[in-house]
């Protein structure tokens, strides 16, 4: 004897909708991706090529985002340079001037100060919460105390004329040479005395096996001659000065000035360098990394136009197997005989 229920003829059919159901879904999701849904179904052996693919465009990325904080620190670093090229350039040739026509030196203190406090509000310029000029301390402010160096420059000279019972105002040339060549006083621009900084810079991979320093520090020389400078005409130039010792002063500092502004051309230069080997890093990691994408993405990538057939194939299949299903539970013997 044969039995037959609607049981045993709707199992197979929700089996095969359940296989519908998780195919289209399958297929949508490939669709609105264009992606394989399971790589490792549809790659096989292929599968670690891919994701050393993405492994490395991932790296190419890192790169370039590093590159980009860089590249703002490095600007910013160039724009600040400019000022002090240009104001050091400046006071040099007033300072110049002043020699060759030996005319009154009353403006260069204050014309010293000036550049001394545009000096430090420079080297304290920041970029992206980073102090550019902080060496690998980058989140020290170079010289917190803008007026630190000139009051130490003014208690130096004032304990070099005590001790030696001198008077500012009948200092010889040679005695005022004395003390801008004295530790007491030179001492005042280098390390720490001068400033928080870092003498360290900062070092980045900015392409792979390529590493260079990005950042410069307020206690490169550079930086430490013009302040010095500008500190000597600032502070040593007055009017309580004698005019030997005031010719002096001038004359120190015109060649340190001279100094300082080759240095600094020296140190832009070399930041223009950085900036032009991260330019030329980044235009090969973008060739690097398409070359990659695209390998990748001809791997992973799906024909979404039959793909999108299959999902029309499959909604169709699914809607009569919907409707047979429904059909057959409603199938009975008593409506079969009502029926009869």
């Amino acid at each position: 004897m044969t039995y037959i229920s609607t049981s045993s003829m709707t199992s197979p059919l929700r089996s095969s909708i359940l296989n519908a159901q998780s195919a289209l879904t399958q297929a949508q999701t490939e669709v609105s991706t264009g992606s394989y849904a399971d790589i490792g179904l549809q790659l096989g052996a292929g599968t670690g090529q891919l994701l050393s693919l993405r492994s490395n465009v991932d790296a190419l990325n890192t790169y370039s985002q590093t590159n980009a904080v860089a590249s703002t620190r490095l600007s910013a670093t160039n724009t600040a340079l400019t000022a002090m090229l240009s104001t050091a350039q400046s006071l040099s040739s007033t300072v110049i001037n002043a020699q060759s026509s030996g005319s009154s030196t009353a403006g260069l203190a204050q014309a010293g100060q000036g550049a001394l406090n545009g000096l430090i509000g420079g080297l304290n310029t920041s970029a992206g919460g980073q102090f550019v000029f902080g060496g690998t301390a980058t989140q020290t402010t170079p010289i917190a105390n803008p007026s630190a160096t000139s009051n130490a420059a003014a208690t130096a000279f004032q304990s070099y004329l005590s001790s030696n019972g001198l008077s500012a105002s009948t200092l010889t040339s040679g005695q005022m040479q004395t003390f801008l060549s004295s530790p007491a006083f030179t001492s005042l621009f280098t390390g720490s005395a001068f400033s928080a900084a870092s003498s360290q810079t900062m070092t980045t991979q900015i392409a792979p096996g390529q590493t260079t320093s990005t950042s410069v520090t307020a206690n490169q020389g550079a930086f430490q001659t013009v302040a010095q400078a500008y500190t000597m005409l600032g502070q040593f130039t007055g009017d309580n000065m004698s005019a030997a010792a005031k010719s002096l002063v001038v004359s120190t500092a015109s060649g340190l000035l001279s100094t300082g502004i080759a240095a600094l051309t020296e140190v832009q230069a070399g930041v223009g360098v950085t900036q032009s080997a991260i330019s030329q890093a980044n235009t090969q990691i973008s060739a690097q990394s398409n070359i990659l994408s695209s390998t990748a993405t001809n791997l992973d990538s799906v024909d979404t136009y039959a793909l999108s057939s299959q999902v029309t194939q499959l909604q169709t299949q699914l809607e009569a197997s919907y409707s047979l299903t429904s059909r057959l539970q409603q199938l009975s013997l008593v409506n079969y005989l009502t029926a009869g």
